[in-house]
């Protein structure tokens, strides 16, 4: 119980010796990973060993700050997420830090962090994993993501978002890799997109963002600009062709890659031509996924292992992980001939309609590749006690067209009502959902 989740880093060269330059930049404002490390390792004489805290995103380079004072504190448990989505309650300790004494009785036998899910189902939930072996993540996604990127040199030292931070991709994906790896982060509002083009004028970059920001870059750009040393990666949604057309007719030059993966399982996939096709891409580098148990058709459940897998949800009977490391994702999946995984449905997703078993998110992905389509969301409507298949579709399409397009579909799979609409009358999640 004496190790934290820094051990190897504050013994190691990332750490003290992180060059004064690197750091984190925050709406404007800039504090070197050096100095983030100075004030965090006066804070941690009030940070207890082996307790539990809640750092909030919300309090920006603060949270940084408590975010290092934490995991450099032998066997603490690190929850990254928003004061007002924990269920438990909180103690302040400093500004973005609280202590939480419901999760410190339970003990864990390392050290260990948690962020919290995006709550679909209006009950977020809290993942667990142990904490010691993020800079394992760092290594991994920083090698199968960003170093690969581009074709060639220079390495890319510059990782940046848009998207809220207490987001769980955003922490494991981008400030993980950055703070482990003394990497600059640059958070920026997704109507600012002259802030990552000043930065890519000197240095490659890799942005996170989600596909529903794209009418965002898109309106705060008048002119095309040259964003070629720029790698923009979408996640939490699948990237259409229309949407790659339309980032690329303003970023010239830019690379777009899309991941698919979740809280439990990390970044499973990489598809670098997201729009091209209907699969989510290959199984990222140094990432095992396989299917479970496939039918005939070689459809099953989607399976993976690796340090970014979590343990087991709080709170919860059973682990996420099962005795050999494993863990089985929500969705439905199989592979084509060229490795690329397709996605079959939610195992919680199936749906009920005229006695037959239908999967949504599959006539989603149908929809998605008629040209113009932006964005869709298929829902079963069961109001009045009569079932149908209602489609909302962002994009410049018709309803006439969207119903051509899905004559290719089984009668159960067309859908009876169409509603086509803009990216401005869209109603999407502060995560970006439709």
């Amino acid at each position: 119980m004496d190790r934290s989740i820094f051990s190897r880093w504050l013994d190691g060269p990332h750490g003290p010796a992180a060059p004064g330059k690197r750091g984190v930049h925050f709406h404007g404002q800039f504090a070197s990973w050096a100095s983030l490390l100075e004030r965090a390792t006066e804070l941690s004489k009030d940070v207890a060993p082996r307790g539990v805290y809640v750092v909030d995103p919300s309090a920006g380079l603060e949270a940084f700050v408590a975010l290092l004072a934490t995991a450099m504190t032998p066997g603490t448990m690190v929850v990254w997420g928003k004061r007002q989505n924990i269920p438990f309650a909180l103690m302040p300790v400093t500004t973005g830090l609280f202590a939480c004494e419901v999760l410190s009785s339970v003990q864990f036998p390392r050290p260990t962090y948690a962020t919290l899910t995006s709550g679909t189902s209006d009950v977020p939930k809290i993942p667990i994993a142990y904490g010691d072996v993020l800079e394992l993540v760092a290594l991994q996604y920083d090698l199968a993501l960003y170093q690969t990127a581009f074709s060639g040199s220079p390495p890319v030292n510059v990782l940046a978002t848009c998207l809220p931070l207490d987001y769980t991709a955003v922490f494991m994906m981008v400030i993980v890799p950055a703070m482990f790896l003394a990497r600059d982060l640059f958070i920026f509002p997704n109507h600012r997109w002259d802030i990552l083009h000043a930065v890519a004028v000197h240095e490659r970059v890799a942005c996170l963002l989600v596909p529903a920001l794209v009418s965002a870059a898109n309106a705060s750009i008048i002119e095309p600009i040259n964003m070629e040393n720029s790698a923009l990666i979408f996640t939490a949604g699948y990237l259409s062709r229309s949407r790659s057309e339309l980032i690329c007719s303003k970023f010239r030059g830019v690379t777009l890659l899309s991941s698919y993966g979740a809280s439990e399982t990390g970044v499973m996939t990489l598809d670098r031509e997201p729009g091209v096709g209907k699969h989510v891409g290959r199984p990222l580098a140094g990432k095992p996924v396989w299917i479970v148990d496939p039918d005939a058709n070689g459809v099953g459940k989607i399976a993976t292992t690796g340090p970014d897998c979590r343990e087991i949800y709080w709170g919860q009977p059973g682990r996420i992980r099962d005795e050999h490391g494993v863990v089985a994702s929500v969705d439905f999946g199989h592979f084509d001939q060229n490795g690329n995984l397709y996605l079959d449905g939610r195992v919680d997703g199936a749906e009920k309609l005229h006695g037959l078993t239908i999967y949504p998110g599959q006539i989603e992905r149908h929809i998605l590749m008629l040209h113009g389509v932006e964005d869709v969301r298929v829902r079963l409507n069961s109001e009045g006690g009569l079932e149908r298949l209602e489609v909302s579709v962002v994009g410049s399409v018709s309803p006439d067209a969207v119903r051509e397009h899905c004559r290719s579909l089984p009668d159960v799979c067309r859908p009876a009502l169409v509603r086509c609409i803009t990216e401005a009358t869209g109603n999407y999640s502060p995560r970006g959902k439709l």
